[in-house]
């Protein structure tokens, strides 16, 4: 039994390491987030910046698109968004990561810091909108945690 439990194990570890030594594609290699043309974009914001994205409805409407994955971002400030989107709502990944590891999604101190001023003001402008940004991005979009349609469980 042990043998057979060995064998598994050995055979689990050569298909691991055959797909990771394989080579790629001439031309392919794995997209580096620190290389997109708009990493870093939301640096340079304000927060009266983020404020007066909130008063324009169009815009308010394409970056909900872009940040609930319903449709392409339109600008850097919607890609980035959507980006950092995971690490905003669930920053204690971002801070508990012992391994030091940098993940895509994890912001900066400071976009963190102006993305919390962001969401709460989201929240108290467009409570539902906040509430499917919040479903999706903490629960997978499930139905059973979040309501049958995604988002705005609570609040009327």
């Amino acid at each position: 039994m042990e043998s057979a439990i060995t064998t598994v194990v050995i055979l689990a570890l050569a298909l691991v390491l055959a797909v990771e030594s394989r080579p790629q594609a001439a031309g392919s290699k794995k997209a580096n987030f620190k290389e997109h043309p708009c990493y870093g974009t939301l640096e340079t914001k304000t927060q009266e910046d983020f404020q007066e994205l909130l008063k324009n409805e169009a815009q308010v409407e394409s970056y909900k698109l872009c940040v609930l994955k319903k449709a392409e971002c339109q600008d850097c400030i919607g890609y980035e968004m959507r980006r950092l989107m995971p690490g905003m709502m669930n920053s204690h990944v971002c801070s508990r990561d012992p391994t030091g590891t940098i993940y895509p999604f994890c912001p900066s101190s400071s976009v963190q810091t102006k993305g919390k001023q962001f969401m709460a003001e989201l929240r108290n402008r467009h409570y539902f909108l906040y509430e499917e940004i919040a479903c999706l991005y903490r629960f997978g979009g499930n139905p059973q945690v979040c309501g049958k349609n995604g988002g705005g469980g609570g609040r009327q």
